[in-house]
């Protein structure tokens, strides 16, 4: 998929030193408040690792609690990876467990993908399920959550829960800008989701969070978006999720796929690395280059130039032309150009591919045209020849005609000339003499 290039910080700007210092002073006074007649040892940390509770560890640890709890349950795998580096930077002892498993997802299909209110009700159940189960076996006295005003419902700073156990929320107060700016400048790092429409439009940590609502609504399938980041996910639930089965069929490849197809390879190169073929008929008016040009820059490549193994151009001379001499397109793509790759057999296939691709487009030079035709005789009988390029055998006489007559008929030699009969001149001038018979 091809995704505009944005950040889940889109907008975002650094808020002043002096602000920041102030939000982490006021988050220190409630961590102050909270260690009043507890033990640091007893206190846990619930870790997600996305960007709040980066921000929570941070502060947690420089008060002496190190303690954290990462559920795991739904995750995307190589998410899981970066939430143990950044935990292991930040100098947390955290333990990552899931809590939840398919089965338990299986039972609870609402959950998956639905409607804002469901996905709460799915988080809730995730988070606070692992949090609870490792808060009771080290005897906590209270739990640390990243929670702030301006994205979740928040009580207060410190309050009892109705399971006795004691929360904080020592970032309530802070703004995404504040956070995005403690974040960033820790230089601990971020996951990657949070660069990816997963994170970006849906705010996602697990998968089953992905709303197919506000994927939708932002112009993307939420399926799509979750197996372009990562493959593996989804296949876990095809067997009993019937959208998601259409869907996986809808990317798999047929079992009678027998070759390997050039777009499965696309390679961005330097066209200076490309050189133009001596045969290519097809010609291109200025005025359709520039609407060529206007095409590349208002919707980017969207078909790749075909050459050989040596760089020699089979397709696409004019899309190559540009990306080697406008300014613009070059900038565009970075100074490269989209390449795939044939290999034909022999020139006369090659020049075949040429005009395949030619034929739907452009205007062919005619006299360029003929002569590739007559070099194609040289090799081919005109069945094939007609066959291949979608001629009909009058075509192809008429373009061999206009590489001229004595060329195409030179092949199988001229028949003799006719000679007249002397004894029949002889008689026919007696005849016009008197000489013949009354």
């Amino acid at each position: 998929m091809n995704y505009p290039t944005r950040s889940i910080r889109e907008g975002f700007k650094p808020v002043p030193a002096e602000q920041l210092d102030a939000a982490i002073l006021k988050s220190n006074v409630i961590l102050t408040k909270l260690l009043n007649g507890r033990s640091p040892d007893r206190i846990l940390i619930a870790f997600s690792g996305g960007k709040d509770s980066i921000v929570v560890a941070g502060l947690a640890v420089a008060k002496g609690i190190r303690t954290a709890h990462c559920e795991t349950a739904f995750c995307f795998p190589k998410d899981v990876a970066q939430y143990k580096d950044i935990a292991e930077k930040i100098g947390l002892n955290c333990d990552f467990a899931a809590s939840l498993d398919i089965e338990w997802l299986q039972h609870h299909q609402e959950m998956i993908f639905g409607p804002l209110p469901m996905l709460s009700k799915y988080y809730a159940a995730r988070q606070q399920r692992g949090v609870a189960k490792r808060a009771k076996s080290m005897h906590a006295q209270a739990v640390i959550y990243g929670r702030r005003h301006e994205e979740n419902t928040v009580p207060d700073t410190i309050y009892t829960r109705r399971d006795n156990l004691t929360q904080c929320n020592p970032i309530a107060h802070w703004t995404h800008e504040e956070v995005w700016t403690y974040v960033l400048q820790s230089g601990w790092g971020y996951p990657s989701i949070y660069e990816h429409p997963v994170g970006r439009l849906n705010g996602a940590a697990s998968w089953p969070e992905v709303s197919e609502e506000l994927s939708r609504a932002d112009g993307y399938n939420h399926l799509e978006i979750i197996h372009d980041y990562d493959p593996t996910v989804l296949p876990a639930i095809r067997h009993w999720r019937p959208d998601v089965d259409a869907f996986l069929k809808g990317k798999e490849m047929p079992d009678t796929k027998k070759t390997k197809h050039p777009l499965e390879q696309i390679e961005w190169v330097d066209p200076q690395t490309l050189h133009a073929n001596d045969y290519n008929p097809n010609h291109v008016a200025p005025v359709e280059l520039e609407l060529l040009r206007l095409s590349i820059l208002a919707d980017g490549w969207t078909q790749p130039i075909v050459a050989r193994a040596d760089g020699e151009i089979v397709d696409g001379f004019h899309r190559w032309t540009l990306g080697s001499k406008d300014k613009s397109v070059r900038e565009a793509s970075g100074g490269l150009v989209p390449v795939v790759r044939i290999a034909p057999s022999t020139i006369e296939n090659q020049m075949m591919a040429t005009i395949r691709h030619n034929r739907a487009r452009g205007q062919h030079n005619v006299r360029q045209m003929s002569s590739i035709v007559l070099k194609l005789r040289e090799a081919m009988a005109d069945e094939d020849i007609a066959s291949m390029l979608g001629m009909e055998d009058e075509e192809i006489d008429r373009l061999s005609d206009l590489a001229g007559m004595i060329q195409r008929g030179s092949a199988e030699g001229f028949n003799a000339g006719w000679v007249p009969d002397d004894s029949a001149r002889e008689a026919g001038e007696a005849v016009a003499d008197g000489d013949g018979p009354a």
